[in-house]
């Protein structure tokens, strides 16, 4: 593979190196810096084909590469999903509420079904002072819908998307769920809980009592 790869690097205007970029999996990676004759070439419509999946590749590395700065005190990212009715859609910086509360959970997790009790009653509580939105990771719809019915969560709910670097669970830095991350009005960072965990509850009580 280490071979192939260098082969590719140190022949950008050859049509071997598309082939074998091609047959490795590294035409991605190397798309850009092939030559003009390379790709208009005998692969030109290869290349053409895997132009959108070098748009999204390198979407991807500037999503993650925002996701890095996610801590506390620092601006969140912005992010458009599908929401639960037919057409419509969540964005977050178009939100004007004091506290917003993002849930990355999934119908799939255990620990996300046994919070829905606290989450719920955290919701009654305060939901004239926080919005609170639900993002499905790794769901179909049909699953989604079903559990949001079958659960009776009546909070905004989305679904992430890992097309066209919508994929807000990778710009957010989420690998475990639950993950639930606390924002201001200005989408500031104030909080963010791994886990179903006491202290995302006490954060609440605090910010809005």
């Amino acid at each position: 593979m280490e071979k192939n790869t260098t082969y590719v690097q140190e022949h950008l205007d050859q049509d071997l190196s598309v082939y074998i970029g091609l047959s490795y999996g590294l035409l991605t990676k190397q798309y850009t810096k092939f030559s003009e004759e390379v790709k208009q070439g005998l692969f030109q419509s290869f290349i053409k084909h895997t132009k959108a999946n070098v748009e999204q590749y390198y979407q991807q590395k500037k999503e993650e590469a925002k996701a890095s700065d996610l801590k506390i005190g620092y601006k969140a990212p912005d992010f458009t999903l599908s929401a639960t009715e037919d057409y419509s859609f969540f964005n977050l910086y178009t939100s004007n509420s004091e506290i917003i509360v993002l849930d990355f959970w999934g119908s799939w997790c255990s620990p996300c079904i046994s919070g829905f009790p606290k989450m719920k009653e955290y919701y009654n509580k305060y939901q004239d002072k926080a919005l609170f939105v639900g993002i499905a990771c790794n769901d179909t719809k049909d699953a989604w819908l079903k559990a949001i019915k079958k659960h009776e969560l009546p909070w905004t709910h989305v679904i992430n998307s890992t097309k066209n670097g919508k994929n807000v669970a990778a710009l957010y830095k989420v690998s475990q769920y639950p993950t639930k991350v606390i924002l201001d009005k200005d989408k500031n960072v104030l909080g963010i809980y791994v886990g179903e965990t006491e202290d995302f509850y006490k954060k609440l009580d605090t910010l809005l009592k």
